[in-house]
């Protein structure tokens, strides 16, 4: 297993160290869990600007759907009523 040193100011190595106590866990499963996080965070951020860069794109192609047939389509029940989502006017 690959081994990355980090600096860590007093502060933050003391408010580790404490809640590595207060877990019962070490120091470096707590960095490791808050990474995990980190990245599945960054992750999921990443997609949702590759999603709004898309639907950015669309907009600008002039793919759009009307309002009135998404209202009309959640009026429906949407997806529960086996409604088909409504398609760009193109």
């Amino acid at each position: 297993m690959p081994t990355t040193s980090v600096r860590l100011d007093s502060d933050l190595d003391a408010k580790l160290a404490l809640l590595a106590s207060e877990l019962d866990r070490s120091k470096s499963w707590i960095i490791i869990q808050a990474l995990r996080e980190f990245l599945g965070h960054a992750a999921t951020e990443r997609h949702r600007w590759e999603q709004t860069r898309e639907a950015l794109e669309s907009v600008s192609n002039g793919r759009v759907v009307p309002a009135e047939d998404v209202h009309a389509w959640l009026r429906s029940g949407a997806s529960d009523s086996g409604t088909l989502l409504p398609r760009d006017s193109r």
